[in-house]
């Protein structure tokens, strides 16, 4: 176990499990490198502008971005989804503001229609004319509106997608311990080197996020609720790295020249990506007693332990849309990108030709339908969660670790193959609500 001194002065507060039941591969590769620019994001063959969705948005969310986008492209009739990487709460502002994007913004392509997990990001140009569709992000408008500085505007549609876990790191090679606790977490990223935290005594090897002003990133502000932290470190040495993106991050971390000194925390999807060379802790939050991954072991990518509330630094992906004043969403492609997301009824020809929980399996995040716990707020208490569509743990299990059949899982066809208190869904015989 780390031993550690509380960090004097850092008094923060973390809801403690409200609910807990009993504990119990895919993964996106690495992008294959971003290629010069192309041109007027709107000019592109085939998309010609009319199947373009502008999206500014979580850099943590970059895994699952790509992986839809890439298979939006291949659509008989493609979309073509246009990314900006930023900040989370930046990215709602510029839905809640009503802004228009310009500059270089990423899209993403699977030049081989026979595997379309071989992804490549592009970049394009916006000339900031056209209106923002829609913004993804990673936290509640409320934790990035902490200060109440911001009003959010009546014309602002918050709809929840799948939910994240955000991990700490280390490099591969580091030996010191498996796991961290909330206290250690707090005066680690709260005082750097002065928390007394071993083997963490050199900011130079502690990896935060730029505290630029006006920059909020999703994963430090959940990874914040989680510890019961406010206002991470920053005394202008190396230790904050400048880091602008959870890629950034996990880079810096693998690449470090100090393993068994450096730690950091980024999303989970965006360590699944790189698990051959960091390596994540175990976390045991406010009032646990034992530490626990996101998925059941070091070794599996079943998400277990974030599905079942045993985890506690997860939260619920974002999507923020303008509405009408009839509480509509306003702009036609918001609506359907939401649609497809949160796998909402669509026309007939607007069926996706993919299952959306296959993007979610392959990028790291888990679909609503997996979940048994929910939230109302960032680091709030745990509730039970009864899926609004049928019941899908059992199947995401498999797309996710590969499994044909994940332990504790039986196949079905129809109910005659569960017990009474289940249901047949998705293949997998499932507990009925």
């Amino acid at each position: 176990m780390v031993s550690s001194r509380i960090c004097a002065g850092l008094i923060g507060s973390v809801s403690a499990l409200a609910f807990m039941i009993s504990p119990a591969a895919l993964a996106v590769p690495q992008d294959a490198g971003q290629v010069n620019n192309v041109g007027n994001c709107f000019l592109l063959p085939p998309y010609g502008g009319r199947n373009t969705i502008i999206m500014p948005g979580s850099t943590s969310l970059i895994p699952v971005v790509q992986v839809l986008g890439a298979r939006l492209a291949q659509m008989s009739n493609p979309y073509l989804l246009v990314y900006f990487p930023m900040p989370s709460c930046d990215a709602m502002g510029r839905v809640n503001n009503a802004s228009v994007m310009s500059g270089t913004a990423q899209f993403y392509t699977a030049p081989d229609p026979n595997d379309p997990t071989k992804i490549t990001t592009q970049s394009c140009s916006i000339d900031g004319t056209v209106p923002i569709d829609l913004a993804v992000g990673d936290t509640f408008f409320e934790t990035c509106d902490s200060s109440g500085a911001t009003k959010r505007e009546p014309s602002l549609g918050d709809f929840q997608g799948p939910e994240q876990a955000f991990v700490f790191i280390a490099p591969r090679a580091f030996q010191y311990t498996t796991y961290i606790t909330d206290n250690e977490a707090r005066c680690v990223f709260g005082c750097g080197a002065k928390g007394q935290v071993a083997p963490y005594f050199d900011d130079s090897f502690i990896y935060s996020y730029s505290n630029a002003v006006g920059l909020q990133f999703g994963a430090q502000l959940i990874i914040g609720k989680a510890i019961g932290l406010i206002s991470f470190f920053d005394n202008g040495s190396s230790g904050n790295h400048g880091s602008h993106a959870d890629q950034d991050e996990a880079n810096g971390v693998a690449s470090s020249t100090s393993p068994d000194r450096t730690i950091g925390f980024i999303s989970a999807e965006v360590y699944d990506q790189m698990r051959d060379q960091l390596k994540a802790l175990a976390f045991r939050g406010a009032g646990q007693s034992l530490a626990y991954y996101p998925d059941s072991n070091s070794n599996t990518r079943d998400k277990r332990n974030v599905r079942d509330g045993h985890y506690m630094a997860q939260a619920p992906m974002h999507m923020w849309a303008a509405l009408n004043p009839d509480g509509s969403i306003k702009r036609p492609l918001a609506r359907k990108l939401i649609d497809w997301m949160q796998g909402n009824p669509v026309a007939a020809e607007d069926q996706l030709p993919f299952d959306i929980n296959d993007v979610y399996a392959q990028a790291g995040v888990i679909p609503k339908c997996a979940m048994t716990v929910s939230r109302s707020l960032d680091g709030g208490p745990f509730s039970p969660y009864v899926p609004e569509k049928p019941p899908c743990g059992c199947s995401f299990e498999s797309k996710a670790t590969g499994s044909a059949v994940p332990a504790g899982c039986v196949q079905c066809l129809d109910n005659t193959g569960c017990k009474q208190n289940q249901i047949c869904s998705y293949g997998f015989c499932e507990q009925a609500w």
